[in-house]
This record gives structure tokens, sequence and C-alpha cells, in this order.
């Protein structure tokens, strides 16, 4: 089984909803059930994923990511990697980070990219395409925040 990291765009057309940590349990549960209509109002758009282990590799500038807490506490991504995070669509630096990510994973000359964990004295490996994809799909779900207030993006941690 693998440990991954889901980034979802939901679309609330009702943004009154309260959103509390019950609302994005919903959401989970619903994204499990291959249930993607929240309510008349509420659905998921899409989702992205970041297996853990390169979530993990990176995970020192996860650091200088802020997000939101569903009890509204600031906090970075990474002080949040088991939990649930609002990424807010003026958090400029997410988009940079991940597209500089895919851009060092691109330069991969293999189908698999192979990371050396120091710490852990081992590798991890992903396939390249997959990765990428999903890469610049979390990509994209950010530029649509931008233009739409009724757009929200939220990362569930392992």
């Amino acid at each position: 089984m693998q440990i991954i990291h889901h980034f979802i765009l939901i679309e609330n057309k009702n943004i009154r909803v309260e959103k509390d940590i019950d609302y994005y349990l919903k959401v989970l549960r619903n994204l499990i059930d291959e249930d993607y209509t929240l309510s008349k109002d509420s659905k998921i758009l899409d989702v992205g994923i970041i297996h853990d282990d390169l979530f993990s590799y990176f995970y020192e500038f996860f650091d200088w990511i802020e997000v939101e807490y569903p009890y509204y506490r600031r906090m970075t991504l990474s002080e949040n990697k088991y939990g649930i995070s609002i990424i807010g669509k003026e958090n400029r630096k997410f988009k940079v980070l991940i597209k500089n990510i895919k851009d060092i994973l691109y330069l991969c000359p293999a189908d698999n990219i192979t990371l050396i964990r120091k710490l852990y004295s081992d590798t991890i490996s992903f396939e390249k395409n997959l990765t990428i994809d999903n890469l610049n799909k979390i990509i994209n779900m950010f530029d649509k925040l931008k233009n739409n207030d009724n757009l929200e993006m939220v990362h569930y941690g392992i």
C-alpha cells in the first residue's frame, strides 16, 4: 500500500458554509468512496497526489509554505504532514516550489526517478511520467484557484 499525500481542488458555491474539521473529513470520506459530489453546492473537481517518500525527500522545503489548518491556525505544510491543510490562493511559494520540484525531477534521464536518502542509507524510486503528471496536475489546480472564489485547495497528509 502506498502512502500518499492528496491535494484536492474543491468547488463550493455556498461560501457561507461552515468549514470545520467535520466538513474536511466528509471531503476525505467522499474521496475514498469515489463520490465527488459533496452536496448540491459542493464537489471535488480534481485530485493530485505526491508519494510520501517524495514529500519527505523535499520535507525541509515544505517548511517554507504557510498553510491554514481548518481551525484557522497558521502553520507550515511540513508541520502538518499528517493532517489537513488549506492552501490559500495567495500562496505563490507553493506553486513555485511544486514547479521547481517538477523541473528538477524532469531532468532525470531514466523512466524511473531514483533518489538517495543518506539519512536512511537507502534509495527511493518513482515512475517519472506519473510523478511529473501529478505535479503538473497540482500546479494546474493551484492556477484555477486564482480566478475563482468558489474554489479551495486542500492537502490531506498521510
